[in-house]
C-alpha cells in the first residue's frame, strides 16, 4: 500500500516552520544521555566506544525537539504513536559549541492499513547550523503517526 501526500492534517500544514532555537553541544549532556542508555541496556549498550559529542546528544529526540520548538503534532485520529528518528551529521561538534536549530513539517502522508484503518505519517525535520557562518552541521527527523482505530 503506497503513501499519498497531504497538504494538511489535523490543523498541521506541510512546510510549517518553527522559530529558530539556540542549542549547545556539551560533553556533560552527552555523558548524561549515554549514562541513561547504559542504565537500560547495560555498559556499552549504546554501541558508543568514543564519547565524541554527536547530533544525538544535542537532539536526542527529534520529534520532541520539533514540538518544543512550537510545531503542533497532528492528533486528528484516535491514537498518536512515535514513529522513529534518524540523524545525519555532516561536521564534528566542539565542546560548548552553540548551534541554531530550525524545525519544519517536512511531509504529511496517508495510507490505509491492511485492516482498512487510516494512518497518517508526519515527518518533522530539524536542521542545525553554526550561527555566523551558516555552516550546516546536520539534520535529524522525527516521525509521528496518527492512527484511526479500526472499528
Amino acid at each position: 500500500m503506497s503513501w499519498a501526500r497531504l497538504d494538511e492534517h489535523g490543523g498541521v500544514r506541510t512546510g510549517e516552520l518553527s522559530r529558530p532555537r539556540r542549542v549547545r553541544a556539551t560533553a556533560r549532556q552527552a555523558e548524561l544521555l549515554h549514562a541513561a542508555v547504559e542504565l537500560v541496556l547495560g555498559p556499552g549498550g549504546d554501541g558508543a566506544t568514543a564519547r565524541a559529542i554527536t547530533l544525538q546528544d544535542v537532539c536526542p529526540d527529534p520529534l520532541v525537539h520539533a514540538l518544543r520548538a512550537g510545531l503542533p503534532r497532528p492528533a486528528a485520529l484516535d491514537r498518536q504513536i512515535d514513529g522513529g528518528s534518524s540523524w545525519s551529521q555532516l561536521l564534528e561538534l566542539e565542546e560548548g559549541e552553540e548551534l541554531v536549530s530550525v524545525s519544519s513539517v517536512a511531509s504529511i502522508e496517508e495510507r490505509r492499513t491492511s485492516r482498512g484503518a487510516r494512518l497518517v505519517r508526519t515527518i518533522f525535520l530539524t536542521e542545525l547550523v553554526r550561527p555566523g557562518t551558516g555552516e550546516r552541521v546536520g539534520w535529524c527527523t522525527g516521525t509521528s503517526l496518527d492512527l484511526e482505530v479500526a472499528r
